[in-house]
């Protein structure tokens, strides 16, 4: 989530010199992932410049005193939303839960749940603002500090490692799951079912000629919508969206179907931009700024979502450094430093 740093490149560095841009030279530290990289250019502040002169050795025996030199101008800081004691007992309890699965055995299989993965995330209710995001397997980002090692790199990207460098709480594709049935509640008693409908909720479902099953293929009888989401049950809501799709979407030739499901996800917000300020994420005005919901047409076309925390770039790091320029050394007036930490307590913006 927060990222990290990595010595600017030779490209980077031509690209800023054509610019124009004066905040970067040979010596800087630039963000490579999560905030660091979102609000790089916030951060880095701008570097100091001095025109000196010197002897035929090198030596410094002089200011020059030239108009164009440049005092330093620090970073600014970045205040997250990120609660750090939440995001700390968040991360604790994903990886204590996934300790747990490994060393639990399915009763389908007979065999340890394989648990490689998973993503945890914390968002006020009212605000959809992030209050605390982990993703397992990680890694500690010292790693980056002072260079890292082509094996440690190399540990990042494994597949057998679990690609610790993959942010799943934002990088990561995954089916929706039980947690689609709320959604599909609402949209089927806001078009001709109500709260009294009670369907099968038979153990499979058949469609052509494939079952698509329950958990452990559980059947429960005829139940209503609130004890349907109670026990998860898959082939309730499987009716609901063969029923919806014979009466609307069975006309192959018409892609403008209505299709009640996914209008009413989308006034839950599926479909839109997240808004979440972390590189990887869809923009708005992007050819991706949206995600993509399950429309008639989209399903003909392929076989087979919440608004969240705003920017709120307010001083984080102090940046002074320096570059050499023609016929003058260039002094130093201070180290560069960076930092950018979630705050003690989510912080409004």
């Amino acid at each position: 989530m927060l990222g990290y740093l990595s010595p600017i490149t030779k490209g980077e560095l031509e690209a800023a010199e054509d610019a124009g841009d004066t905040s970067v030279n040979g010596a800087s530290v630039v963000g490579r992932a999560g905030v660091e990289k979102e609000y790089d250019e916030w951060l880095r502040g701008q570097p100091g410049y001095q025109q000196v002169k010197v002897n035929a050795n090198g030596e410094v025996i002089g200011d020059r005193g030239d108009p164009g030199d440049l005092a330093a101008q620090p970073g600014d800081t970045l205040v997250t939303s990120i609660d750090a004691k939440v995001q700390a007992v968040v991360e604790e309890q994903l990886h204590e839960m996934i300790e747990t699965a490994r060393a639990t055995v399915d009763p389908v299989t007979g065999r340890p749940y394989v648990a490689d993965s998973g993503a945890a995330l914390v968002m006020e209710a009212d605000t959809g603002r992030i209050v605390a995001m982990a993703s397992q397997p990680t890694y500690d980002p010292s790693v980056w500090v002072g260079g890292i090692t082509q094996k440690q790199l190399k540990r990042l990207y494994s597949e057998a490692a679990g690609t610790p460098l993959l942010g799943r709480a934002t990088q990561g594709q995954f089916a929706p799951g039980s947690t689609w049935k709320p959604f599909m509640t609402a949209g089927a008693l806001t078009n001709g079912y109500d709260a009294d409908t009670r369907l099968s909720c038979s153990s499979a479902f058949r469609v052509g000629n494939r079952d698509f099953k329950n958990y452990e293929s559980g059947a429960y009888g005829y139940i209503s919508f609130a004890q349907a989401l109670e026990v998860s049950c898959n082939t309730f809501f499987y009716r609901i969206g063969y029923d919806y799709w014979q009466r609307f979407g069975s006309d192959v030739s018409d892609v403008d179907a209505k299709d009640p499901l996914v209008a009413e996800a989308k006034e839950f917000g599926f479909g839109s931009a997240t808004g979440v300020d972390i590189p990887g994420r869809p923009r708005a005005g992007s050819r991706t700024a949206r995600g993509s919901a399950p429309t008639t047409s989209r399903r003909r076309t392929t076989t087979a979502a919440s608004p969240t925390s705003r920017r709120t770039p307010t001083p984080a790091t102090s940046s002074t450094r320096s570059r050499a320029s023609s016929a003058s050394r260039a002094t130093p007036t201070a180290p560069a430093t960076r930092s950018t930490s979630p705050s003690a307590r989510a912080t409004p913006s």
